[in-house]
């Protein structure tokens, strides 16, 4: 079975979502990569969906900032901090109403 960009662990998905968390905590990429000692390189290459982020980076993402790796892989929001996950929406939001 193929990846499609349907499956919420693509690259696009992924990255996609790297970009909405980095929005809701109100981060520069600069600022995301100094809080959690990714480097800016490897960051931008997986927001931008250049690469899938690496296990390793994405637990420090987790540890600096309390999301789960169900949200950075999956898409699963339930165990979000509340704050964030408001912050998300908010932002998945707003995105929607752009593309009307």
């Amino acid at each position: 079975m193929t990846r499609s960009s349907a499956e919420p662990i693509s690259t696009p998905n992924v990255a996609a979502r790297l970009r909405l968390t980095r929005q809701a905590l109100k981060l520069s990429q600069v600022g995301l990569c100094r809080i959690t000692r990714i480097s800016p390189q490897a960051w931008n290459n997986a927001e931008t969906g250049d690469n899938l982020i690496g296990i390793a980076n994405a637990m420090k993402l987790c540890r600096a900032t309390g999301v789960t790796l169900d949200w950075i892989y999956r898409g699963v929001r339930s165990n979000l901090p509340q704050l964030i996950a408001e912050e998300i929406a908010r932002h998945k939001r707003a995105a929607r109403r752009r593309r009307r």
